[in-house]
């Protein structure tokens, strides 16, 4: 990972492909596979769980587009 440039309200980010991955699939796992109620999974990762399935969805398609265009193509 290597920071590019940040300021008071966003961070620009490189990672690889396997990080890339790596963020998406821990995303994945606690959206998905760990059973947090609502208010505990608030207080474990600050952010509301629509919030963190909104992330997830756009690193799912960002992924998709970026390294299996052809795979997911229609």
């Amino acid at each position: 990972m290597i920071t590019i440039a940040n300021d008071d309200v966003s961070l620009d980010v490189r990672f690889t492909r396997e990080e890339f991955g790596l963020i998406g699939n821990a995303l994945n796992e606690v959206c998905n596979g760990v059973d947090f109620c609502d208010a505990e999974f608030s207080t474990r990762l600050g952010s509301e769980k629509t919030e963190a399935r909104a992330l997830l969805a756009q690193i799912v398609s960002t992924y998709r587009s970026t390294f299996e265009p052809e795979k997911w193509a229609r």
